[in-house]
């Protein structure tokens, strides 16, 4: 090959890389990341900058990314069966169980002037800090949980489903919606299995989701149905990845979509469609505050132990004869015969050959020594 023509190929070459990403440079290019893996981390409450760490991406490209889903970053933010974990949440929760911020804090685990602060009507709206959106969550679901394994008929005549209302008031909208995706996906597993002759396994099925919202992102206009479930998408993942096969049919996506609910609060599905299908009011706050605080370990802690005596702050002393000048002194002591406890010259010499065994100095082991000789006497 001639210069001319080795110029002429470069030249070529360097035409058709225009427009495209240099070799580790991520600038506006949006398909350089796992967007799944950028989805995960965002609904755990990761900022902008922690994805990108993760990534290997700068925050900028994170967030345009995410936009492009139509997901918003302004703050990090913990979302929980698709919805965004902020202030007006934590307060329905606390007024339906009628607890005051203290009790309420205390029962959750969380300071008292977290609940306080979000309490605030000037603060509606506010996000929750991750870590402690994450122990609101946990203390819901754990008390879903039990309510749902607790028989209630003997409590007052309580229903699960009044008790699930107030607790978790939107589930028939959560149902229905998973239930219009379980749809949409099963409508794409069999288009893509008769076009490619083949099953989609569960990243095509995800990718498509993805791409759907980003296509929703960009038509303005009409309902965005993709883009309201993407933040549910990581917690539904290990549920779809395990029964993608029942999604694909021919069974009934009504029975998977209670599965989904039962899997999430550790019950059978049995017993989530009567508290999706019946119209039930809400327990009433005061009997909910007494239902929760009668189910096993309801009551706050600090409340139960309140007569015991508070253990002071900081390191506790270790028992004396664990001490270094309890072990050291006993040593000593060892040396002396039995019939020249009082010599103070057998004294000396036990010390010296003690400190030289322990390569400690002389005096440290004579002042050890004495105390020990104190604390025996004293006691």
């Amino acid at each position: 090959m001639t210069l001319a023509q080795s110029l002429a190929a470069k030249r070529r070459a360097a035409i058709g890389n225009l427009g495209k990403p240099r070799p580790g440079r991520t600038r506006g290019h949006d398909g350089a990341f796992n967007k799944l893996r950028a989805l995960e981390l965002l609904v755990q409450g990761r900022s902008c900058k922690e994805i990108g760490q993760d990534l290997g991406r700068s925050p900028g490209v994170i967030r345009r990314g995410l936009r492009r889903g139509g997901l918003r970053h302004d703050s990090p933010s913990v979302y929980n069966v698709g919805d965004r974990l902020d202030a007006p949440i934590i307060l329905a929760l606390r007024n339906a169980c009628d607890f005051s911020p203290q009790m309420f804090a205390e029962l959750v685990g969380v300071p008292t002037w977290v609940v306080s602060h979000l309490s605030r009507k000037g603060n509606i709206g506010q996000r929750v800090d991750p870590k402690h959106a994450r122990k609101f969550i946990v203390w819901r679901d754990n008390l879903i949980h039990k309510v749902l394994s607790t028989d209630l008929r003997q409590r007052d005549e309580c229903r699960r489903g009044a008790v699930i209302r107030g607790l978790f008031p939107n589930l028939r909208q959560k149902y229905e919606q998973l239930l219009a995706m379980m749809q949409y996906c099963r409508s794409f597993l069999r288009e893509y299995k008769a076009k490619e002759h083949k099953d989609a396994d569960a990243e095509h099925l995800f990718t498509y989701l993805l791409n759907q919202a980003m296509y929703e992102t960009g038509h303005p206009s009409g309902a965005k149905p993709f883009v309201q479930f993407l933040p549910w998408l990581p917690e539904l993942r290990p549920f779809v990845e395990a029964h993608l096969g029942e999604l694909r049919g021919p069974g009934s996506l009504q029975k998977l979509a209670f599965h989904a609910f039962g899997d999430y609060w550790k019950v059978a599905a049995g017993v989530i469609p009567s508290l999706v299908y019946r119209d039930l009011e809400p327990l009433s706050p005061a009997r909910m505050r007494a239902l929760i605080l009668s189910l096993p370990n309801g009551a706050p802690t600090s409340r139960r132990t309140k007569t015991k005596s508070k253990q002071k702050p900081g390191p506790q002393p270790q028992p004396a004869h664990l001490r270094t000048w309890y072990l050291i002194g006993s040593k000593v002591e060892a040396e002396i015969l039995q019939h020249r406890k009082q010599d103070k010259f057998a004294m000396i010499v036990a010390r010296k050959a003690v400190a030289e065994a322990t390569h400690l100095q002389p005096d440290v082991v004579a002042q050890y020594h004495k105390r020990f000789r104190r604390h025996i006497s004293s006691n």
